[in-house]
């Protein structure tokens, strides 16, 4: 067994967001001088509220009622979401959104394209929810609400076709935005071990109730291809391999073969340590599976 912190180098992103997305939301600026700038926003900025199921949310306003009503329609027929955030007092602004709507008929994918005035008062729980900070921007929406890629400025049909995600991409994208510690298996039917880490994943659910989410992933399935590859395993692996992933959407961990829970709870712990400083080094770098994030920072620790 290995185990240990997984650091790599920061990944070079590419231009127009072709890259391991990984689990950061992607915001393409697509608006002004530098078109091919691909910045990540910060995952801790969709925390909590983002990712929670429309189904248990309860709506403030008609607006809110609305998107969470296309949310639910979306979830079921395992659809796409686009919500467009406008201002309806900015020039040009229904020519954009009749193009913007065209442009999401033609997807190759299914997607409810819905457009949100921020001018409406009754707008204001969705701004917040979503950290609307600009206008025009375009939040991409996973099957299960999870936000995939966001682009600000005018969007294109080829941005919009990229922002589609595995599965189990959205799975890991909706526990991070929900502020969960995700537990990555790798583990299937053909690989040793795999048993014995279903186990320690099991327990290590019970030991951080709510705070934790286990994801299996079988390295055979052809849909989870761009996944196994941006975490660094292969199809071929023999044994099951478990990553952990912080609420920040950096890999911390990284295990081969056996464990048991409380390897994924020491985890925890080191986690909890790294974020304040104390007992450990700052993760740094990103990963494979998060090119160039981390948590990094000062010690607040007394000498």
């Amino acid at each position: 067994m290995v185990q240990g912190t997984f650091k790599l180098g920061v990944v070079t992103v590419v231009v127009l967001g072709v890259v391991a997305l990984g689990w950061a939301i992607v915001l393409v600026s697509s608006g002004s001088d530098k078109a091919d700038q691909v910045r990540p926003v910060p995952v801790e900025s969709f925390s909590t509220t983002t990712g929670s199921d429309p189904q248990e949310a309860v709506p403030e306003t008609m607006v809110e009622a609305r998107v969470f009503d296309v949310l639910r329609e979306s979830l079921r027929q395992n659809r796409y979401t686009i919500l467009h955030f406008y201002d309806s007092g900015r020039s040009g602004a229904r020519e954009t959104l009749r193009k913007g709507a065209a442009i999401a008929d033609d997807l190759p994918y299914r997607a409810a394209w819905v457009e949100i005035d921020i001018k409406d008062p009754a707008a204001r729980p969705l701004l917040e929810k979503y950290q609307v900070r600009v206008e025009p921007l375009t939040l991409v929406l996973a099957p299960n609400a999870a936000v995939a890629m966001g682009f600000r400025g005018r969007v294109s049909g080829e941005q919009l076709e990229r922002a589609v995600v595995s599965p189990k991409t959205a799975e890991i994208l909706k526990a991070i935005q929900e502020d969960k510690l995700v537990f990555l298996a790798f583990v299937g039917p053909a690989l040793a071990e795999s048993d014995v880490v279903r186990r320690a994943t099991q327990q290590a659910a019970v030991q951080m109730v709510g705070i934790s989410r286990t994801i299996e992933v079988d390295p055979t399935d052809a849909a989870e291809k761009q996944l196994l590859a941006q975490c660094g395993v292969s199809p071929d692996i023999k044994v099951a391999e478990t990553l952990v992933i912080s609420p920040r959407g950096a890999a911390i961990r990284r295990f081969k073969g056996a464990i048991t829970s409380q390897h994924l709870y020491d985890s925890f712990q080191s986690l909890l340590a790294q974020e304040s400083g104390c007992g450990s080094e700052p993760v740094t770098g990103g990963s494979a599976c998060q090119p160039g994030r981390g948590a990094t920072g000062q010690s607040t620790c007394s000498e």
